[in-house]
């Protein structure tokens, strides 16, 4: 779908000259993606964007999402961005619109339910989320407000399931400040198991994770013998807590486990 007049208006708004902001590109597939952009511009916010139509629609979340199905996160309605501003992060310049830092604090696939199109126009957009902190339904529901000329809409949970928490209890966006780093997603069409399709993803990971490892690892034969960890007397807690992770002594026995080709042994 040619998607130039939807961009239009984030054209019209920037300087490509100036701001590293994607002018066009990104590649439209079967499975529609989503990303949730931490922007440090006039005040904190959250971009949540997600593919329709060949371009990302777009509403900042002024507080984030939120795991309680209780709350309803209010968004605003803004202009689409192309398809490649969903791997965008950087620095976007002084004097430029939306000026501040942005990083990629979530991303992955959503799965639309009944037709996306005509639920977006309606203003009843019913959805569910597959990344790599949000994992979960949703609804992006229209409330028209007093003052027609803007537009409103409120990003809530759709249903309780396992993930619901109370804000007393945990804070997604406290709990997981920091930016994400991608995963290999596998590809995906309308008619993919999604629940399977994230947890290959997820394997696919590990998977590599263990081969980067294996191949810094350096063969040596097992020790024959093995010194437990012991716990440093300490007045106070170490203040460099990169370097340091502390935990409660509990006072007892120390079990180590040698396993070597195919035998097992213990030592206490």
């Amino acid at each position: 779908m040619n998607s130039v007049k939807f961009l239009q208006a984030y054209h019209a708004k920037r300087d490509f000259s100036i701001t590293p902001e994607p002018t066009n590109g990104g590649t439209s597939t079967d499975t529609l993606q989503f990303v949730i952009q931490k922007h440090w511009a006039s005040s904190l916010h959250y971009d949540f964007r997600l593919e329709l139509n060949g371009v990302m629609k777009s509403s900042p979340i002024p507080k984030g999402p939120s795991y309680d199905s209780s709350f309803k996160r209010t968004a605003i309605r803004v202009k689409d961005h192309p398809i490649a501003y969903s791997s965008f992060e950087g620095i976007i310049p002084g004097k430029q619109y939306g000026a501040g830092k942005v990083i990629i604090w979530d991303k992955g696939y959503c799965k639309p339910f009944d037709d996306p199109n005509n639920n977006y126009a309606k203003g009843n957009l019913k959805f569910e989320l597959f990344g790599l902190k949000v994992h979960v339904k949703w609804v992006l529901e229209y409330i028209k407000n007093q003052n027609n000329d803007k537009q409103g809409y409120l990003l809530l949970i759709k249903e309780k399931n396992s993930l619901a928490k109370s804000t007393q209890d945990f804070s997604l966006v406290d709990g997981y400040p920091d930016r994400v780093k991608e995963y290999p997603f596998p590809q995906l069409s309308q008619s993919t198991n999604f629940i399977t399709a994230e947890k290959s993803a997820k394997k696919n990971n590990a998977q590599q994770v263990t081969r980067d490892i294996s191949q810094k690892a350096i063969k040596a034969d097992l020790p024959e013998q093995l010194k437990p960890q012991l716990a440093t007397l300490a007045e106070k807690i170490p203040a460099d807590t990169k370097r340091y992770i502390t935990e409660i002594k509990f006072d007892g026995y120390r079990l180590l486990v040698q396993i070597k080709q195919g035998g097992i042994k213990l030592f206490t």
